[in-house]
């Protein structure tokens, strides 16, 4: 929480420590002239030697001024007064630092003076003021005033400002803008040679990372800050403890990002480091304050929360000792500790802290700060809520809503808020959801079922601010971090809508929970179509999309400061307000042209952005549909939160939403049954089967668990789990794997990424025409001698697979491409028209990195061979079924929020409606059985018939080997049901359109260094 504030402050310590140089001096003819400008330069180099820290008086620097303003165009009393601008600053008294900077730039460009390095000094330095003062908009036009200035004069700064220009972008939240300008900056000092071995370009770095961390994109940020070190390696600065210093502090924060234990682990090895430095230079470094606050943070999500509150403490003091009692930073620094205290049950001790916190706030809605004031509110309000003093919670929590909305007013906590009333901002979501734990714990009190309601609907707008955040450049990787950190949002969105439900069977609770569900397993893909800028290169030029941003930035700060209480009364300030006021509608008339001319020469972009962005309305017309039609399948979706399953499920007219206890044993079960059926035949499962059944499925009842045909929506670790392979009776006969009461005895298996996957409508019947991929498969050459891929790969090979693809040949009369054959060209440029394409290759999964997962093919002159996770979005693929009849295609890394992130889902992004994937190795004979007795049942492309029965024929052999799991069970099909009775909207409508777009982020990074 309190990190939010430290990133801001840091990256105004590195803006100026960077970018401010000392000013050269004039000579004069006058003596006494020349001896107060010597006056003026001692008692610059007297601040500059104690950096700050015994303050020089001010009383000499005023009477410099005075002395200086009988020549008010001179360059002493514009120094003058930016020194004293600086010392107001450094006494952290920025309203009076402004109006200095303002009277020397106002003096200079009255002046006659050319000195150009004292204007870029100046424009520097009142940019930085403007900065700290939260005047974003003043400050973005003024370093762009000196962007311009020094393209004209100094070259050699324009890297340095485009930094600066990123750090005020980061600073409005604006990370897309933040990022473009830094990569702006990176490229203006790779020209001139200074990006790769300078301080200035280690700085680019530091400030990419801190960027790409804000918005969630933690390995992207650490491969930022290894360049940095990497710089720092070369030019020897590990070895100076102030620059050293400065890469611990950027680093400790990159490495805190994901908020998991281990990243704490690591942030703290770095911070313990940087103090240990601090200690031996000026322990009351106001840098040490970040560290002593992050420390804390990460001691926090550790539980030490003693060790927390001491960190937390020694914080306080740095901040107080260098900004002064009065700093409203210490806000949110005793919030903090108002929540330690708070986990330590020293409840008096937590609540004066917490109303300390307030006293920074002498209104209910502090409308400069207001994001600031409605965080510290809520977390107040939670902890009034927390110890039953029901009417303080509730006027703290309305005066921090009403801080944030925009012409209305709420007067009831369980008044709906209007979402088109309140400004986008990446912190709101953070706010409806302590406004959802404030209203549970006023709900407990007296279980009034309003405030349930309430809470359950502030957790869906929390939902929906999250979903809407305009944070952008994201990976698909970093993206579904992002959401696996937001977790807690949707554990907490699930479990108090169930609550609800359960008292009332109220089926609209249920479409709420049905809704929540679905942006939870499709947070990711929804998240790339909202901020989905970063893929659209291809559609737009980057100088007309930041033409766009700047524009939208403009807009949001105008509108910000417009909403700021006036004085009606004053004439100059309502003067002031209506020139505000028509600066607005300006820049608003100049975003609709830009809009008009986008349609005309952009449509593609346009259409994208702009003509229809309502996802969540379209998710819950999907759901309306989907719960008003009928089928006898069983449908049945799996939420996995930290305690427990929450399962809804439907068959027919009729539903179950059910909260199933998710305990150690239970977790043990589910670990030992994959562990065991993965295996081929070594170890026994019956016993983990029968109770993975008995608690995931049997208590839906047999009313439901009567259905031919499963349709599954797995969660969690339950994305890797075959459900066909469970076991509904204790077997008579252990180890008598074909007499096992498999599922698939009675029930055909689809599994589906989400629920509206389930509303899919089947394409048009389509023909079974057949396309082979078999590059392990051996082929005779010239001489006569039998060669693969296996050769050269350094792979094993597949000496079945040629077996299969005769057989698939003799059945489906396939075309098929062989050993050299079988070209990553080929998988590109000729398989478009058919509608079956089936790889039996090797797959090689990156557990870490799920994108760069790729499959083996033969190379040649166009491409090498590797088939990328990320490249799958842009075959031009017209496939109803794409077959992997390869090692752990499904295997990948799961991502909260977005499921398995395997090759599988790759060639989902490419719109292929059904898949046949792998969840482990198994041997290439069973596979090609398996495969060859798929393609034999195969009719009408009924492709969950046609696997059920190529399974069963394996369970029935006599050989009662096959009959285990190991065998049959790895192969499941994902992807369109097989009795469907609703028209699909969403996915080939939005994720049709945009999905494809997201290969290009991975193919310009692959071939960018940067």
């Amino acid at each position: 929480m309190v990190l939010k504030l430290a990133f801001t402050r840091f990256l105004l310590v590195c803006f100026c420590s960077i970018s401010f140089v000392s000013a050269q001096q004039i000579d004069t003819s006058s003596l006494d002239y020349k001896r107060q400008v010597a006056a003026l330069k001692t008692w610059k180099k007297q601040e500059a030697a104690d950096r700050g820290y015994q303050r020089a008086t001010l009383e000499k620097l005023n009477d410099l001024k005075s002395y200086f303003s009988q020549v008010p165009q001179g360059k002493p009393y514009i120094t003058t007064l930016m020194e004293t601008a600086l010392y107001y600053e450094r006494e952290r008294t920025i309203k009076e630092a402004l109006p200095k900077y303002e009277l020397a730039l106002e003096a200079f460009r009255k002046s006659s003076l050319k000195d150009t390095w004292l204007v870029n000094k100046l424009l520097n330095r009142y940019a930085g003021a403007l900065y700290e003062a939260g005047k974003n908009l003043q400050g973005i036009a003024i370093t762009k005033e000196l962007l311009a200035f020094n393209k004209k004069h100094y070259q050699e700064e324009v890297g340095r400002t485009y930094l600066n220009l990123a750090a005020m972008y980061t600073k409005s939240s604006n990370r897309e803008l933040s990022l473009i300008y830094n990569d702006s900056a990176y490229q203006h000092t790779k020209e001139s040679g200074l990006a790769d071995n300078t301080n200035l370009g280690a700085f680019i770095q530091f400030n990419k990372a801190m960027s790409l961390r804000a918005t969630g994109a933690y390995q992207e940020s650490r491969e930022a800050m290894q360049r940095a070190n990497k710089i720092y390696d070369s030019l020897n600065y590990h070895t100076i403890p102030s620059r050293r210093v400065n890469y611990l502090l950027y680093n400790s924060y990159v490495l805190n990002g994901p908020g998991t234990l281990q990243a704490s682990k690591a942030s703290i090895e770095e911070i313990r480091e940087a103090l240990a430095i601090f200690d031996s230079i000026n322990p009351l470094n106001y840098n040490a304050y970040y560290l002593n606050i992050l420390y804390s943070e990460n001691l926090f999500v550790l539980e030490d929360y003693k060790k927390a509150l001491e960190e937390n403490k020694k914080g306080i003091e740095v901040l107080i000792h260098n900004f002064g009692i009065s700093n409203p930073d210490l806000s949110l620094s005793y919030v903090q500790q108002g929540r330690i205290y708070n986990r330590l049950h020293e409840i008096d001790s937590a609540r004066i802290y917490f109303e300390k916190s307030l006293s920074f706030f002498p209104k209910s809605k502090d409308e400069e700060n207001k994001y600031r004031f409605s965080e510290v509110a809520l977390e107040v309000a939670l902890f009034y809520a927390q110890q039953g003093e029901r009417q303080k919670a509730i006027d703290l929590t309305l005066a921090a809503l009403n801080s944030l909305s925009v012409g209305v007013k709420l007067n009831s906590i369980l008044q709906n808020i209007d979402f088109s009333k309140i400004p986008a901002h990446p912190e709101l979501a953070s706010r409806f959801f302590l406004q959802s734990k404030i209203l549970e714990n006023l709900y407990k009190e007296n279980e009034d079922l309003a405030l349930l309601d309430r809470a359950s609907q502030a957790m869906l707008d929390c939902l929906k601010a999250v979903n809407q955040s305009k944070e952008a450049l994201f990976n698909l990787k970093s993206k579904s971090r992002f959401y696996e950190l937001k977790g807690n949002y949707f554990d907490n969105a699930i479990r108090i809508t169930h609550e609800l439900y359960a008292k009332t069977q109220q089926k609209e609770h249920l479409r709420r929970a049905l809704v929540i569900m679905e942006l939870h397993k499709n947070a990711t893909l929804r998240s790339l179509i909202n901020d989905s800028r970063q893929y659209l290169d291809n559609l737009i030029p980057l100088k007309v999309r930041s033409e766009e941003l700047e524009l939208q930035a403009e807009i949001n700060i105008l509108e910000e400061q417009l909403q700021q209480p006036y004085d009606s009364l004053v004439p100059a300030l309502v003067k002031e307000h209506a020139a505000l006021k028509a600066s607005v509608l300006a820049k608003k008339e100049a975003m609709h042209q830009w809009l008009l001319r986008i349609k005309k020469e952009y449509p593609e972009y346009y259409e994208l952005q702009y003509k229809n962005t309502d996802w969540i309305a379209s998710i819950q017309n999907e759901i309306d549909s989907w719960m008003e039609s009928s089928s006898d399948a069983l449908t049945i979706q799996f939420f996995e939160s930290e305690t427990s399953w929450f399962v809804i499920a439907r068959k027919g007219a009729d539903f179950k939403f059910l909260k199933l206890d998710r305990s150690e044993a239970f977790n043990k079960n589910i670990d030992q049954f994959l562990l065991a059926i993965s295996s081929p035949g070594e170890i026994e499962f019956a016993n983990e089967g029968l109770a993975i059944y008995s608690r995931l499925l049997a208590p839906l009842g047999t009313g439901f668990l009567s259905a031919r045909d499963y349709f599954i929506i797995p969660d969690g670790t339950l994305s890797f789990l075959p459900f066909e392979s469970l076991i509904s009776k204790k077997p008579q006969n252990v180890g008598a794997w074909s007499d096992y009461a498999y599922l698939i005895k009675e029930h055909r298996f689809s599994y589906l990424n989400s629920l509206l996957e389930a509303t899919y409508q089947n394409r048009e019947q389509v023909s079974q025409s057949v396309m082979v991929f078999a590059p392990f498969a051996f082929v005779s050459d010239q001489s006569g001698t039998m060669r693969s891929l296996a050769s050269t790969h350094g792979l094993g090979a597949l000496d079945f697979t040629n077996d299969e693809a005769e057989a698939i040949y003799n059945l489906k009369e396939a075309k098929i491409f062989k050993a050299f054959d079988a070209t990553e060209t080929a998988v590109k440029e000729q398989t478009k028209a058919f509608a079956i394409l089936h790889l039996a290759t090797h797959a090689v999964v990156d557990g870490e990195n799920p994108m760069s997962s790729k499959l083996i093919f033969a190379k040649d002159s166009l491409n090498d061979g590797y088939l990328y996770n990320y490249e799958l979005p842009t075959l031009n693929l017209d496939a109803d079924l794409v077959c992997l009849s390869a090692c752990e295609t499904g295997l990948g890394q799961y991502q909260k929020g977005e499921g398995v992130l395997s090759l599988a889902r790759g060639f989902q992004l490419a719109q292929i409606p059904n898949i046949m994937m792998t969840l482990w190795k198994i041997p290439d004979a069973s596979s090609s059985a398996l495969m060859t007795g798929f393609y034999e049942n195969l009719e009408d492309n009924r492709y969950a018939d046609a696997l059920h029965k190529a399974k069963l024929n394996f369970v029935d052999q006599q050989d009662d080997t096959y009959a285990h799991p190991y065998y049959w069970s790895a192969f499941i099909l994902v992807g369109q049901p097989a009795e469907n009775t609703i028209s699909h909207v969403i996915i080939y409508t939005i994720v049709g359109i945009l999905l494809g777009l997201v290969c290009f982020y991975f193919i310009r990074k692959r071939r960018k260094g940067v």
